[in-house]
């Protein structure tokens, strides 16, 4: 499959976006700064558009990178946003149980076109959330990438190959579907139960979503 550029693009566009519209549904300001995590975010979505312009042949060592700033931002949010989350999880179900809750995060995420989703997907999510936190998320994205990295084919071989033992569009696909789920829990608690710089995890899960995306358009 040819990399599709404009797919690539509304990707890594949708960070900013992201954040924005969870600012403009809060009725009180946040204070949102974490440089350290801003700068991983940053350097994520340089990485990635190093990727799409890099040649075939050095697209691997860029995974590499990726997996690397991945693994810092997951311990990151392990160190400083994963108990608040998942405390501000446990409060938004405990309010009116998780049905209800599950009913609400679909209607925000039907406004944020997320149509892929039902209601049994953000239910597992939301179990894979209690469990695992936001660094687990990036910790799945930085296990998919080098599982990349190390067994899918360089696009310019990709052609020559008749099959391959790992299925990695499987793989990626399963890996995507994961997210948009988390994503779209991630950045619905940021603005229903508001936590001290909740919205910059919100965009840097959005970023991880966005080099899965970026991967699927280029390998598969």
């Amino acid at each position: 499959m040819t990399p599709n550029r404009r797919q690539f693009v509304a990707a890594l566009a949708t960070v900013p976006l992201v954040v924005q519209s969870a600012s403009a549904q809060r009725r009180t300001p946040v204070t949102t700064a974490d440089p350290v995590l801003e700068q991983i975010v940053a350097e994520l979505r340089a990485l990635a558009g190093e990727f799409e312009n890099a040649q075939p042949g050095t697209r691997k060592s860029l995974l590499r990178a990726m997996e690397s700033t991945l693994g810092a931002g997951a311990a990151h949010l392990q160190a400083n946003y994963d108990a608040g989350f998942q405390a501000a999880l446990r409060r938004r179900e405990s309010r009116g149980g998780r049905a209800a809750l599950v009913h609400e995060l679909m209607l925000r995420g039907h406004d944020a076109r997320q149509h892929n989703m039902t209601h049994e997907a953000i239910d597992a999510a939301m179990t894979r959330a209690a469990r695992q936190g936001l660094s687990g998320s990036f910790r799945n994205v930085q296990q998919t990438l080098r599982r990349i990295r190390l067994q899918a084919p360089d696009q310019i071989q990709a052609a020559s190959l008749t099959s391959v033992q790992y299925d990695y569009c499987a793989d990626l696909n399963w890996m995507i579907s994961n997210m948009e789920g988390m994503v779209m829990i991630v950045c619905a608690i940021a603005v229903l139960e508001p936590t001290w710089g909740g919205e910059i995890p919100c965009a840097a899960l959005t970023l991880a979503l966005g080099l899965l995306l970026v991967q699927r358009s280029w390998f598969c």
